[in-house]
């Protein structure tokens, strides 16, 4: 019904940790500490965010109430009229014509969405999968994406899987339209991803983008390959693809 959000920026112990966890959104300074008063163990902020269990960290406490106010912002509508990204006019060149050379998805997202109105959630975890809310053309969207220049070059492995889907059911949620950029060369595989339980993990994207009530708009920017797709457009799972498929000029498959 309304979004809501943990703002941490000392030290927090106990039960005051699963109170923010129960949030929509948690929003941390560096130097926050959470941990158990029991033994005085404490964590940094910065290992919670590679768990995934921090989305936004804030070097201090004025960026994160700033962090916060634009969270909340793109739950309304806007104050004033939404500006192109003044990289917009260069999106075209933000993907090389050479396939074998990365690229930043990150400066393809912010292209396209409205000037200054990407937040981006959970950027220290789940690298090879990018996920933010913005504007287009005024409206809050949501975004995920695959990041070719992550270190698994975009494959999914079960912490993108866990990312993708918590994404989805949040946008859900507020009845935030999504958009997926594909550039993905499948799902993680082999004995270090089954331990890792990516057999488990895998179908989470798949199922929250079956349940989705929101419309799906997916943009092939390169590959897609195997059952990695199907995490990012939900083709194949119930619903039988997306309200809106579109293929960038580079794509193969």
């Amino acid at each position: 019904w309304a979004p809501t959000v943990a703002v941490v920026t000392g030290r927090v112990e106990d039960g005051h940790i699963a109170l923010a966890m129960l949030c929509d959104c948690i929003i941390a300074t560096r130097d926050a500490e959470f941990g158990t008063a029991a033994d005085d163990s404490m964590a940094t902020t910065a290992d919670y965010a590679k768990t995934g269990d921090v989305d936004v960290l804030a070097d201090t406490g004025v960026d994160a109430v700033s962090a916060t106010r634009k969270y909340l912002a793109l739950f309304g509508v806007p104050e004033t009229p939404s500006a192109i990204s003044e990289q917009y006019a260069t999106i075209a060149d933000l993907v090389p014509e050479n396939r074998r050379r990365p690229y930043d998805m990150r400066k393809v997202i912010n292209a396209f969405a409205d000037a200054d109105s990407l937040l981006e959630l959970g950027s220290d975890w789940g690298k090879s999968m990018l996920t933010a809310l913005a504007r287009l053309d005024g409206r809050t969207v949501g975004i995920f994406a695959n990041q070719p220049k992550s270190p698994l070059a975009g494959a999914i492995d079960w912490q993108a899987a866990d990312k993708a889907a918590r994404f989805v059911e949040l946008c859900d949620s507020y009845c935030y339209p999504l958009i997926s950029f594909v550039d993905n060369p499948g799902y993680m595989v082999g004995p270090q991803a089954e331990q890792d339980g990516i057999a488990r993990h895998h179908p989470r994207p798949l199922s929250a983008l079956h349940h989705r009530s929101v419309p799906l708009a997916t943009v092939q920017v390169r590959k897609a390959y195997g059952l990695g797709p199907y995490a990012m457009s939900g083709f194949g799972t119930g619903r039988v693809a997306p309200e809106l498929k579109l293929a960038w000029p580079s794509v193969e498959s």
